[in-house]
């Protein structure tokens, strides 16, 4: 991981639900499209980002790639009853999960 990739150092006393800032250096035309994304959604970018992260974190879990996403330590942010919906999600077998996606079109 480069240095300028790294989370800045938790300040003493800080909670552990405090944001981190770094530096993320894209393509250009990756943030051509995110700004406009942002502004037709009335987001900022970082929240742009930041929900487009937490949807593909959800997307692993739901198809069973929980063990790569609890093996980086990172949990997407979401209500608790929508970690419920992914936990049944990924109990159910493969008929019913694509069953149930077929249904939800």
């Amino acid at each position: 991981m480069s240095q300028e990739l790294q989370p800045k150092p938790a300040l003493a006393g800080t909670q552990a639900h405090e944001k981190n800032k770094f530096i993320l250096r894209l393509p250009c035309e990756y943030h051509a499209h995110l700004t406009e994304i942002s502004r037709l959604n009335r987001r900022s970018m970082n929240s742009e980002i930041t929900l487009l992260l937490e949807q593909h974190l959800t997307e692993l879990l739901a198809r069973g790639m929980q063990s790569t996403v609890e093996s980086l330590n990172l949990n997407p942010v979401l209500p608790q009853p929508a970690h419920k919906v992914v936990k049944k999600f990924q109990s159910l077998s493969l008929e019913k999960k694509k069953a149930l996606l077929a249904l939800l079109g």
